[in-house]
């Protein structure tokens, strides 16, 4: 038997079956545009900005209604990011410039936002890259239309298990009734463990 041992960010003792989730990639086509159809592109990216920021906001009523406004300030910072303007002026000048896809200017626009935040020695900005891996997936699946970003239904009385788990997923996540959760990133101070102590 293989013992794993990590660090315990909330009190007590869960035991119960391990359902792993694995976050599955959205394929980033690198295709060039005409012209033509540079506002089209553009337009895709805030429809797809304005479904992201409902569900988003959706997330924000859950916090409000089983905690507090300090909490919920944790989903304001990615609704912050959809609209961030130096990103979204640089993907914009992608698909204007270079004639970018939308998906793959945002990609690429997403990646020098990631590493700008790894370069600096400020914790907190280091610990909005796993926000922004949220954002960064509700955006593809929008601009790649494949429908609402949503968690799978999660067996009740299970442990979650996954590489990583956004302030957002762990909200969609409480209502689920599972036992506890384990991630490899992350930690006692993260966004993520904040919320998971705070529910509990």
């Amino acid at each position: 038997m293989k013992i794993l041992k990590g660090i315990r960010i909330s009190p007590g003792v869960a035991i119960g079956p391990a359902y792993y989730v694995e976050t599955g990639k959205v394929p980033i086509p690198h295709t060039y545009i005409d012209q033509s159809e540079v506002e089209a592109e553009l337009e895709k990216f805030n429809r797809a900005t304005q479904r992201a920021t409902e569900e988003l906001n959706q997330v924000r009523d859950m916090v409000m209604k089983h905690l507090d406004e300090e909490h919920a300030r944790l989903i304001d910072a990615q609704i912050m990011t959809l609209a961030d303007v130096d990103l979204v002026q640089k993907m914009t000048d992608m698909v204007r410039q270079e004639h970018r896809n939308v998906i793959w200017a945002y990609d690429a626009a997403m990646e020098w936002y990631e590493t700008a935040l790894l370069n600096t020695a400020n914790k907190f900005q280091q610990e909005r890259l796993i926000d922004l891996q949220d954002i960064k997936r509700r955006m593809f699946l929008h601009l790649s239309e494949q429908g609402q970003f949503s968690l799978p239904q999660i067996p009740e009385k299970t442990i979650y298990v996954s590489e990583r788990i956004s302030p957002s997923e762990l909200i969609q996540l409480h209502n689920q009734k599972i036992l506890g959760i384990i991630t490899r990133i992350g930690g006692m101070d993260s966004h993520s463990g904040i919320l998971a102590r705070a529910f509990g």
